[in-house]
Formats: structure tokens, C-alpha cells, sequence
């Protein structure tokens, strides 16, 4: 096997790209390499946490708006952090200090579009049952009130979905993997948590 091939070279090469490049198009193959990585290598997702990658990507994620490129960059994000988020030891270095405020971001953004409502509000639920700095967050006046409100319009957009006519045909496996439901399940344990 070619050096370059190896899974570990990659991913350092990913984390430098990360670090160092300002052009989107090489971060969207920096991430993907890293998402892949995360999702195959625990070695891989030790090296991503000790590189402060979440740090980076949650910075990057502020920067992100609802276009095509930015949404799928968001996706790869997402699950990249939900991968290193598998392990309980690295949880930590998922739950940083803003990740608390950019999934809430997220979440009320994007809560329109399964894959990044679901992944989003999973990975804020990991955090906050896994850390109690971010449970007290989560609980001020402000935090509350904004996670009810978005329940309250998924639910709406729930309910909406349902009474509308089916198109045919059952559901891709993608979108069965990013169901709406899902997501407000996550929502609903966050909120009976921080009651």
C-alpha cells in the first residue's frame, strides 16, 4: 500500500488542510477525508480531538449559510463530530465551550432540513447528557425558551407532513436515516432533562 493511501497519513493530511486552507472546495475534501477517517479509526478520531479539529469546525460552521456547497460541508461536519462523539473519552473535546450556542444555531436554521436538524440536535443531546456545564446552560431562561420553540414548529411541521398527500413510494433509506421524528425525539430528552 502507498504511503499517502494510508488512513492515518490522510487523516494528518486532512487536519492540515483544515488548519491552514481558506478555500471551501479543499475543506470539503479535508472533511470528507476526516469524516471517513472518524468513522473507521478510533486512532483516527483521538488525532482529530488532539488537533483542536472540533474547535476549528465549530468556527467554521458559524461561517456556513443554507447553499448547496455549505449544506453539504454542514453534513460532513456533523457527522464527523458525531463520529469522534462515539467515545465517550473525546466527548469533551466535541463539547466545547461555543458548541453549546452553534448547534442550537444550527438546529433552529436548519430545521428544515432533516439530515442537519437530525444530526444537530443528536450531537447537542450527547452533549448536554454528557456534561453538566452544558446542562446548566441549557437550562437558562433563554436556552429553554428557544428549544421550545423550535419543538413547537417541528411539531407544527410534523403535523403538516402528515395531513399533506404522500407521494409514492416508501421512503429512501437516507431519509428514513434523518426521519424528523428522530430528531424530535432528541429534542424532547433534552427538554424533560433540563425541566
Amino acid at each position: 500500500m502507498e504511503p499517502q493511501m494510508k488512513l492515518g497519513v490522510r487523516t494528518s493530511s486532512a487536519l492540515h488542510t483544515l488548519q491552514t486552507s481558506k478555500r471551501l472546495s479543499e475543506t470539503i475534501r479535508a472533511i470528507k477525508t476526516l469524516e471517513i477517517s472518524t468513522r473507521l479509526s478510533e486512532k483516527c478520531c483521538r488525532a482529530f480531538a488532539t488537533a483542536d479539529a472540533p474547535e476549528i469546525l465549530y468556527a467554521l460552521i458559524r461561517t456556513c449559510n443554507r447553499s448547496l456547497p455549505h449544506i453539504e460541508l454542514l453534513h460532513y461536519v456533523l457527522l464527523t463530530l458525531s463520529n469522534v462523539a462515539r467515545y465517550p473519552y473525546l466527548m469533551p473535546s466535541v463539547a466545547a465551550d461555543d458548541s453549546l450556542e452553534v448547534l442550537m444555531d444550527l438546529t433552529q436554521m436548519f430545521r428544515d432540513k432533516e439530515n442537519i436538524f437530525c444530526l444537530s440536535i443528536a450531537l447537542l443531546e450527547g452533549i448536554v447528557f454528557s456534561n453538566e456545564r452544558h446542562m446548566d446552560m441549557c437550562r437558562s431562561s433563554e436556552n429553554t425558551k428557544r428549544l421550545k420553540g423550535i419543538h413547537a414548529l417541528c411539531k407544527r411541521r410534523q403535523k403538516m407532513a402528515r395531513s399533506a398527500p404522500q407521494s409514492g413510494g416508501p421512503p429512501s433509506p437516507s431519509a428514513m436515516k434523518y426521519d424528523l421524528r428522530r430528531g424530535i425525539r432528541s429534542l424532547e430528552r433534552i427538554l424533560d432533562l433540563i425541566r
